[in-house]
């Protein structure tokens, strides 16, 4: 599974603990309910998502469109 900007940071944590709660912090993001999108600036989202799944080493080209 690739984490994808539409998923909300707690479920985010949830899932895949530790690593990427570090990254939040990093980012300067608590830990909530909101959509990743929505607690970030759209400038820095891509750079965000890239660093949450090379945490968890999952990639576009480790998984399959719908599955």
């Amino acid at each position: 599974m690739v984490i994808q900007p539409n998923m909300k940071v707690r479920d985010v944590v949830d899932i895949w603990g530790l690593e990427t709660t570090k990254i939040f912090q990093n980012y300067g993001i608590d830990i909530n309910d909101k959509q990743i999108c929505d607690s970030i600036s759209i400038e820095i989202l891509d750079d965000l998502i890239k660093d949450l799944n090379h945490a968890i080493g999952s990639s576009s080209s480790t998984c399959i469109e719908g599955g």
